[in-house]
């Protein structure tokens, strides 16, 4: 053997092991990248499931209507308490998961931000050990009842179905036993009158008589009535102060299908809602009105109103009576965030 070939088949031996070791980098390099990407997939898939039961939740009605909605209203009554709706669970009832995954989410973290009540829904989803928790933040009261002042009408709204879910059919909604809501129909004339001491009486007139037909006493001062005539016709309701010695306090909900009069200078404390008809003032000093006007198919001039009551937006009496109305607790999903665990 000569010289050059020992030289030869060391060259080769050299250029064997390179190319084993650019072979063997190159299959470990494919190794890693099938990793990366079958990872890659199965977060993804994971992120999925986690998102997918945040977005069922708020866009099934069995989930939102029926468990979401009521538990936050629970909330606005009652405030802020662990044993009322620390961490709660809604169930996802019928839907399919593969065994290792979760089948609910839990609604935590109920806080005020720059006065807006606000809450967080946890979701969490599992494929093939790769753990993903998506964190859903959302607002809990429809904004159009934050962010128009104390009146609130087709001028400053526009959108027919807002107005719809309120005005048609009026309901109030979600009372406990202890609240009584009064519903008045077929009458063409109620007073409302203050008669100190908390207590309120409540006239009912029909076919023009001077006399009552009908009476409710109430033992405190706060009032849920609802005004309405099934035929379409307007009815007169008025707000009489008859104890002259007293502020005139008045607190709750009054709805009004046509005119609603203040005849003294009473202070309520609520929401009031006027429909196709108009608020007038009949007192030499201001009636207050502390919390919010809806308005609807308004009669009257609007900018009167303001000008005849002192009128202020009040966040707590809104959210107080606010949670009666059909539309007013109305969560909706501002952002979404998420974070991965490896099983």
């Amino acid at each position: 053997m000569t010289k050059n070939d020992g030289s030869i088949i060391i060259l080769a031996v050299l250029i064997w092991s390179f190319v084993m070791i650019v072979a063997n980098f190159f299959l470990y390099s494919v190794y890693l990248d099938s990793l990366i990407v079958s990872t890659s997939l199965k977060s993804t898939q994971s992120s999925y499931r986690a998102e997918d039961k945040i977005h069922i939740c708020f866009n099934e009605d069995e989930y939102y209507r029926e468990e979401l909605i009521p538990m936050l209203k629970h909330y606005v009554k009652n405030g802020y308490n662990k044993k009322i709706i620390g961490d709660k669970k809604i169930v996802l009832r019928g839907i399919s998961f593969s065994p290792e995954d979760t089948n609910y989410v839990k609604v935590t973290n109920i806080h005020r931000e720059n006065g807006i009540l606000k809450g967080e829904i946890v979701s969490t989803g599992i494929y093939d050990s790769i753990e993903k928790t998506a964190t859903g933040m959302f607002n809990i009261i429809n904004p159009k009842y934050m962010n128009n002042g104390p009146i609130i009408s087709k001028n400053n709204v526009e959108d027919e179905e807002f107005f719809k879910d309120i005005f048609d059919d009026f309901k109030l909604y979600d009372f406990e036993n202890k609240i009584q809501c009064i519903e008045s129909s077929n009458f063409d004339k109620v007073n409302i009158c203050i008669l100190g001491e908390g207590k309120i009486r409540i006239d009912y007139y029909r076919y023009e008589k001077d006399i009552p037909v009908h009476q409710d006493f109430l033992d405190k001062n706060e009032v849920f009535i609802i005004v309405n005539k099934p035929d379409g016709d307007k009815c007169q309701t008025s707000i009489i102060n008859e104890n002259k010695f007293d502020n005139g306090d008045l607190n709750g909900i009054i709805y009004v299908k046509g005119d609603l009069n203040i005849f003294d200078a009473i202070a309520f404390n609520g929401i009031i809602l006027i429909d196709d008809g108009e608020l007038e003032v009949f007192s030499e000093d201001k009636p207050e009105i502390n919390g919010l006007v809806i308005l609807n198919n308004y009669r009257g001039n609007e900018k009167s109103i303001e000008s005849q009551t002192s009128l202020e937006y009040k966040l707590g009496i809104v959210e107080k009576y606010g949670v009666y109305l059909s539309n007013f607790v109305e969560p909706e999903i501002y952002a979404i965030k998420e974070n991965s665990i490896m099983q």
